[in-house]
C-alpha cells in the first residue's frame, strides 16, 4: 500500500491517537469517537485545502466526489499531482482547484465518470456507503472476509465489499446492535475521516490487537533526562566484545540546500578532535587501544537520513567500555571543528568523491540515484555532495549542522556486548547524561510521491562493459511496530517469492528472452523509498522487457494459487525456523544494526521466539486471494522505472522503443504454469565402510573417517552458530592440472553446472525443492584446488551432502544455463576491455605471472569455440571423481549423523586417478617492475605496490604477519591519509599463501589526488622502508597485539573449516588454531616483526600497478 512516506510513521509515534486537549478544528470535540482520525489526517495534510469555511472541518457534512479525490489520491499516492492541462471532464475546467487530482484518481480507476453525454463528473455530489465500500476495497486490496452478520446488506449489489471492508476493521458500521452498515446512505466526512485514518494505520483498526509489537526483556531501553534515546544488550556472542553505535538521526536530507554534503564532510571532521581529545592522531589512539580498528567505511557512515558512529571494542577490561563511550560522547557534542582541520580534511574528502562517482559503477549509481530521486525531498542531497560545494565548505556550516542536529533528543546510543547490562547503562548515563538538552530539531519529510506513471530512462558509461535494463516498481513507506505492518511485511514477502517462483518456471520453459535467470528482489534506497526490481540482459532487450512484463502481467490477470501461496509460505517457514535456531548465538553487530534501524525508523523489538509465533499465527491467515488483490494493487498504482543501462546509447533501446516494449506486454489466456514438484533430490546409495577413523587432537572434539575411494570427512562440533552447519570439500589439482589457458574457461564450467539439472531433474524442479531447504552448496576450481562450500540447518544437512554427491556423479551442462555462463564469461572478457579496475588486475597478473596461464578472462576465441559439452567435460575432468577430497563438517550437529551422511553420499563417490597440482608460478620478477593503466582525467589515482617473501607460513610468522598488517595500516591511515590529508583509501592487506612455495604476500593500496601522487608514493615506500630498517615502536606494537588478540577471540565456524583446510598443505604443527595463535601472539617482539618487514620490504623487488589520468608515472627516486 503506497502510504504518504515515512511521515505518517513519525507523526503516528508523535501523536499517537491525536487525543490532545485542544484540537486543531474548532467543531470537533476531542470526546468524539472519529475526533483522532480527522485530527490524524489533518496533521498530514490529507485533508488540507477541502475543510469548511474557518477552523472548521464539517465532520456531519456529506463528503462530496471531489473531496474523495483528494483525501484517497494522498492517502494512496501522496504528494500534488500536476495539472494536465486539458478538460477531461465538462464540469472540472482545467481552472478547477482540484482538476488534477480528480483526474489521477480517475486514471488510477477508483471512480468514473458520472455520465458520459456529456463527459461529466459531479465533482459536488455525495457517494453512498456502498459505493465507498467497493472503492476501498479496490484501493487497499483488502482481502474477502466471511460473514460479518451485518443485517441490512442482503439485497445490495456489493455485500461482499461490505463484508471485507468490515472484516479488515475499517469500517465500524453505522450501528453496532444491531450490527447495521447503512448501504444506501451517504457517508459523511467524519465517516470517511474514520474509515481513511483506519486504512492507512492512523489510528488502530477496529477489532483488532493492540496495534504495537511487544518488546524483547533482555533490552535495556529509553530515554536519559536530557532526551538522549538508548538501547543496551548484555550479549555473550561473540564473548570478550562490545559493540557501540552512536546513531544520529540527520544526514544529507537535513542539509540547508540540496549538494553541499555537509553531514558526510562533519563525519569526518569529528575523528579529527574534540575537547577532551584536542588532535585527530590523539583520539585515533585512543580508540586503537581499545581494540579497535580505524579505516575507510569501518567506523562511520552517512546516509540521507542518518550519520552511525561505531566502535567494536575488547571488552576485557570495563574501563576500555567507559572509554569507548567517553570518546563518543564527546564527538556527540564536544567536536572542536577548527578551521585549520576542515582545509586539511577537505582532500581526503574530494578523493573519496571522486572514487565514489568519477568510476564506471559511481556513475552509473548516480544516475540510479538520480532518476529515484527524482521529484521526491531526496532529489541534489547526495550525502556525498559535489566537488564545488567540498571546495567551498567551511567550518560555520558545518558548525551549525553540528550544533543543530547533535543534540541528545535526536540521537541514540547503541551498547551490546559481554558485560552486565546495568553495568554498561551506568556507562551510558555517566558519559551521555551530562550533555545539554538543546533545542530539539524540527524536521518532517514531506509527502513522497510514487512513480505512479511509467518512467523510461537510459543510462551510459564508455566503461560499462555490458548492457542491461532495471525495471522497478516503488512500494510503500512501511509504518514500522506494530502488528498490522508486520502483515503488510509478510504479504510483500509472500508477493516477492510468489512472483519469483513464477518467473523461474517461466524462464526454465523458454517464456522469457533473458539470458540470465530472472529475479524479484525488495529494496530500500532510502527512508520511504522502496522497491521490487529486477535487472535482466537479453540480445534483444526490447523484446525481453516485453516478455517479462507479460509474466507479470499474467500474474495480474488470473492471481495467485492455493498451490503459488503453499509453495511461498514454506520457503518463508523455512527461513523464520533458521532465524529463531540461530537466535541464540546472534552476534552483537547485527543486535546493534537493528536497534539503531529502530532508532530511525521504528521496527520490530520482540524476542526471536515473539516475531515466529506472531509470523506463523499471521500466515496462517494470510489468503491467495488477498495476495492476488494486494499485487494488483501494487500493479495499478505503482507504474514502473524503466532503466536501460550499456556503454553506448547505440546498443540501447530508446526511451520510446523502452516505452513501447512495456506498452507491447499482453496477459496470457493460461493461468501461470506450475513446474511440478520432485519429493527427493535422490535415492540414498547403500553405505561403505570407512577403511580407518578416530579422533583427532587438533581441535576439541573432532573426529575424521577415512574411505577406500581416498576421500576424508572430518566433523568439528561447534554450538558457535546454533541452527547452523558449515561445510568445506577440497582436492589438490585445481586449474593447473588443465590445458595452459584454461583457468578462466574452469570457472565458466563451474557457473554452467551449478545453473544446470542434476540427471534427470530440471533446474526448475531442484529449484522448487530447495526453496523450503536451508541447503545451499556452491563449486570451485581454483589455481590447485578444487572442491565445493556450503552451508544448511542441522535439519537439512542430508540435502546438503546430496547436492555434494550429485555435482560430482551427475553434473550436467542445458541450454539456458550454458547461455547464463557464456553470458557472464562474455561480460568479464568485456570489461577488460574497457574497465580500468579490470585492466590494473590484469596488469598485475601480467607482471607477476604472465596472462598465458594466469588470465582470469576468456579471450574472444575461446568464446567463439566455447560449447556446453566442452563446459561440461572440463568440470568432469576435475570435479567428476575424487582421490584426495578433504571434506570437513564444522557445526550445531551429532556426531553419529554426520557418519551415516559421509558413509552413504561420500564414500560412494567415484574414486579417480591421484594426481596434485603443478606449479604455473614464474619467480617473482627482480627490481621495479611497473605498469600503468590510464583513467579519467578528473578521476583519483589509484597506486598498488605488491610484495612476496619466500619464508615459511609457520605459525609465528603467520600471527607476526597479522600485527605487521595492523601496524602498517594504522601507519599508512596516520601518516598518509591524515597528514597529507589527500587520499580516501590507504591501506595495507598482508596474508599467506602455503603452495607451491611457502609465501607471505603483501599488496599496498592508496588513491590520491593527481597531484598529490608523487608525494603518497614516496612517503609510502618510505615507510615500508622504515619497518623493515627499525621495526615498530613499542607502543604501535602494544596497540596492534591488543586488536588481533580481540580479531583472534572472535571465533566462528569458518575459523576451524579454514584449519582443517590447511591440512591439504602443512603438517599438524603448522597449523595456526585457535590456541597456537594466541600463544605465538604471546611471543611476538619488535625484532620478530620487523624481521618479517625486511623479509618482505628490504630486497629491492616489487610490481607497482599505477592508475593514473595522465597515462605515464614516473617513481619518485630516494
Amino acid at each position: 500500500m503506497l502510504l504518504a512516506s515515512i511521515l505518517l510513521f513519525v507523526l503516528f509515534l508523535s501523536i499517537g491517537s491525536a487525543e490532545a486537549e485542544d484540537g486543531i478544528y474548532d467543531d470537533v470535540e476531542v470526546t468524539k469517537w472519529f475526533a483522532s482520525s480527522v485530527e490524524t489526517l489533518g496533521l498530514t495534510s490529507i485533508t488540507e485545502g477541502t475543510e469548511c469555511a474557518g477552523n472548521a472541518f464539517c465532520p456531519f457534512e456529506l463528503l462530496t466526489r471531489h473531496a474523495l479525490s483528494v483525501w484517497l489520491g494522498r492517502a494512496l499516492i501522496g504528494g500534488e499531482p500536476t495539472p494536465s492541462g486539458s478538460v477531461r471532464f465538462a464540469d472540472v475546467p482545467s481552472g478547477h482547484p482540484w482538476a488534477a487530482h480528480i483526474d489521477r484518481i480517475v486514471e488510477l480507476g477508483f471512480l468514473q465518470e458520472c455520465s458520459d453525454d456529456p463527459m461529466m463528473f459531479c465533482p459536488d455530489h455525495p457517494i453512498k456507503r456502498s459505493d465507498i465500500a467497493e472503492i476501498m476495497v479496490e484501493a487497499f486490496g483488502l482481502p474477502e472476509a466471511p460473514e460479518a452478520g451485518i443485517g441490512d446488506i442482503a439485497d445490495t449489489a456489493n455485500p461482499d465489499a461490505i463484508n471485507a471492508l468490515v472484516g479488515a476493521g475499517i469500517s465500524i458500521g453505522c450501528y453496532q446492535e444491531p450490527l447495521l452498515f447503512c448501504p444506501n446512505d451517504y457517508v459523511t466526512r467524519a465517516q470517511m475521516a474514520g474509515m481513511l485514518a483506519r486504512a492507512i494505520h492512523l489510528v488502530p483498526r477496529a477489532g483488532g490487537p493492540s496495534p504495537y509489537l511487544a518488546i524483547d526483556p533482555d533490552l535495556h531501553t529509553g530515554q536519559l533526562e536530557n532526551g538522549l534515546t538508548y538501547y543496551v544488550r548484555s550479549n555473550d556472542n561473540p564473548g570478550q566484545s562490545v559493540s557501540i553505535r552512536l546513531v544520529v538521526r540527520a544526514g544529507s536530507v537535513n542539509e540547508p540546500e540540496p549538494h553541499q554534503g555537509i553531514a558526510h564532510f562533519l563525519e569526518h571532521v569529528l575523528f579529527e578532535g574534540t575537547e577532551d581529545y584536542p588532535t585527530g592522531l590523539l583520539l585515533s589512539d585512543t580508540i586503537r587501544d581499545l581494540g579497535a580498528e580505524l579505516g575507510p567505511d569501518l567506523n562511520a557512515w552517512v546516509n540521507y537520513n542518518q550519520t552511525v558512529y561505531t566502535l567494536t571494542i575488547a571488552a576485557d577490561q570495563p574501563e576500555k567500555v567507559s572509554t569507548a563511550l567517553h570518546v563518543l560522547s564527546q564527538m556527540a557534542h564536544a567536536a572542536q571543528i577548527h578551521p585549520r582541520v576542515v582545509v586539511h580534511e577537505r582532500g581526503v574528502v574530494i578523493d573519496e568523491l571522486r572514487l565514489a562517482t568519477r568510476t564506471w559503477t559511481g556513475h552509473i549509481s548516480s544516475e540510479f540515484d538520480r532518476i529515484y530521486t527524482e521529484g521526491t525531498p531526496y532529489e541534489g542531497y547526495d550525502p556525498i555532495g559535489t566537488e564545488s560545494a567540498i571546495e567551498s565548505l567551511t567550518s560555520e556550516e558545518l558548525r551549525d549542522f553540528y550544533e543543530t542536529w547533535y543534540v541528545p533528543s535526536n540521537m541514540a546510543i547503541v551498547v551490546v556486548g559481554d558485560m552486565p547490562a546495568d553495568e554498561m547503562l551506568g556507562m551510558v548515563e555517566q558519559h551521555f547524561g551530562p550533555i545539554p538538552a538543546g533545542e530539539r530539531p524540527q524536521f518532517s519529510l514531506p509527502d513522497i510521491t510514487p512513480h505512479y506513471r511509467p518512467s523510461y530512462h537510459v543510462v551510459t558509461h564508455e566503461e560499462q562493459g555490458y548492457d542491461y535494463i532495471s525495471l522497478d516498481f516503488q512500494l510503500p513507506s512501511r509504518v514500522y511496530g506494530q502488528v498490522d505492518n508486520q502483515r503488510r511485511a509478510l504479504t510483500a514477502q509472500l508477493i516477492r517469492l510468489m512472483v519469483a517462483n513464477i518467473l523461474d518456471d517461466a524462464y526454465y520453459r523458454g517464456e522469457l528472452l533473458q539470458v540470465d535467470r530472472p529475479t524479484f528482489q525488495a529494496f530500500s534506497h532510502a527512508q520511504g523509498l522502496n522497491y521490487l526490481g529486477t535487472n535482466w540482459q537479453g540480445d534483444n532487450l526490447s523484446a525481453a522487457t516485453t516478455a517479462y512484463m507479460s509474466v507479470l502481467k499474467t500474474i495480474e490477470k488470473h492471481g495467485f494459487s492455493e498451490s503459488h501461496l503453499n509453495r511461498a509460505v514454506e520457503a518463508l517457514k523455512t527461513s523464520l525456523e533458521s532465524r529463531l535456531e540461530s537466535a541464540a548465538t546472534r552476534n552483537n553487530g547485527p543486535y546493534a544494526q537493528e536497534y539503531g534501524r529502530h532508532f530511525l525508523s521504528g521496527g520490530d523489538l520482540g524476542t526471536a521466539q515473539d516475531r515466529y509465533d506472531q509470523a506463523l499465527a499471521l500466515l496462517e491467515t494470510i489468503t491467495p486471494g488477498e495476495l492476488t488483490a494486494r499485487y494488483r494493487w501494487i500493479m495499478k498504482t505503482s507504474g514502473p522505472v524503466v532503466i536501460a543501462v550499456g556503454s553506448s546509447p547505440d546498443s540501447l533501446p530508446t526511451t520510446d522503443e523502452l516505452a513501447e516494449a512495456v506498452a507491447a506486454a499482453k496477459p496470457s489466456a493460461e493461468p501461470p504454469h506450475e513446474e511440478a514438484p520432485i519429493e527427493e533430490l535422490m535415492s540414498a546409495p547403500d553405505p561403505v565402510e570407512p577403511t580407518a577413523e578416530g579422533t583427532l587432537d587438533l581441535l576439541e572434539g573432532s573426529y575424521e573417517w577415512e574411505f577406500d575411494n581416498g576421500a576424508k570427512v572430518t566433523f568439528v562440533p561447534s554450538d558457535i552458530a546454533q541452527g547452523t552447519v558449515n561445510m568445506s570439500a577440497r582436492s589438490l589439482g585445481g586449474w593447473s592440472q588443465l590445458p595452459v589457458g584454461s583457468a578462466a574457461l574452469a570457472n565458466t564450467a563451474v557457473e554452467a553446472v551449478l545453473r544446470s539439472g542434476f540427471g534427470d531433474n530440471s533446474k526448475a524442479q531442484i529449484n522448487r525443492f530447495l526453496s523450503d531447504n536451508t541447503a545451499s552448496l556452491g563449486a570451485f576450481i581454483r589455481e590447485r584446488e578444487e572442491g565445493f562450500s556450503g552451508s544448511s540447518s542441522p535439519e537439512d544437512l542430508e540435502t546438503l551432502f546430496q547436492l555434494v554427491h550429485l555435482l560430482v556423479t551427475a553434473p550436467r551442462v542445458d541450454e539456458a544455463a550454458f547461455g547464463q555462463a557464456r553470458n557472464e564469461a562474455v561480460i568479464r572478457t568485456s570489461l577488460s576491455e574497457v574497465n580500468p579496475a579490470w585492466q590494473a588486475y590484469l596488469a598485475y597478473l601480467d607482471a607477476r605471472y604472465g596472462l598465458e596461464s594466469h588470465r582470469p578472462v576468456v579471450t574472444w576465441e575461446q568464446l567463439a569455440s566455447m560449447t556446453a559439452e566442452g563446459l561440461e567435460d572440463l568440470y568432469r575432468s576435475r570435479l567428476g571423481d575424487v582421490d584426495d577430497m578433504a571434506l570437513v563438517v564444522v557445526g550445531d550437529v551429532d556426531l553419529a549423523e554426520v557418519e551415516r551422511l559421509a558413509r552413504h553420499y561420500i564414500g560412494t563417490l567415484p574414486s579417480g586417478e591421484s594426481d596434485t597440482f603443478t606449479d604455473l608460478h614464474r619467480p617473482f620478477p627482480t627490481g621495479v617492475t611497473r605498469r600503468e593503466v590510464p583513467v579519467a582525467e578528473d578521476a583519483s589515482a589509484v597506486l598498488e605496490i605488491s610484495h612476496e617473501a619466500a619464508v615459511p607460513t609457520t605459525p609465528a610468522n603467520r600471527v607476526n604477519a597479522d600485527v605487521l598488517e595492523v601496524i602498517l595500516n594504522d601507519q599508512l591511515f596516520n601518516q598518509i591519509r591524515e597528514k597529507l590529508g589527500a587520499s580516501y583509501v590507504a591501506g595495507i592487506n598482508i596474508y599467506s599463501g602455503f603452495a607451491p612455495a611457502q609465501t607471505i604476500f603483501s599488496d599496498v593500496t592508496v588513491t590520491a589526488e593527481v597531484g598529490q601522487l608523487e608525494e603518497v608514493h614516496y612517503r609510502t615506500l618510505a615507510l615500508l622502508a622504515n619497518i623493515a630498517n627499525s621495526g615498530p615502536g613499542a607502543e604501535e606494537l602494544r596497540r596492534a597485539v591488543a586488536i588481533v588478540r580481540a580479531n583472534y577471540d572472535r571465533i566462528t565456524n569458518g575459523t576451524y573449516l579454514g584449519v582443517m583446510g590447511q591440512r591439504l598443505y602443512l603438517e599438524e604443527e603448522n597449523l595456526l588454531t585457535p590456541e597456537r595463535s594466541l600463544e605465538e601472539l604471546e611471543r611476538v617482539t619488535p625484532a620478530s616483526v620487523r624481521s618479517l618487514a625486511e623479509a618482505l620490504y628490504s630486497n629491492g623487488n616489487w610490481i607497482e600497478i599505477i592508475r593514473t589520468p595522465t597515462g605515464s608515472y614516473t617513481t619518485p627516486e630516494g
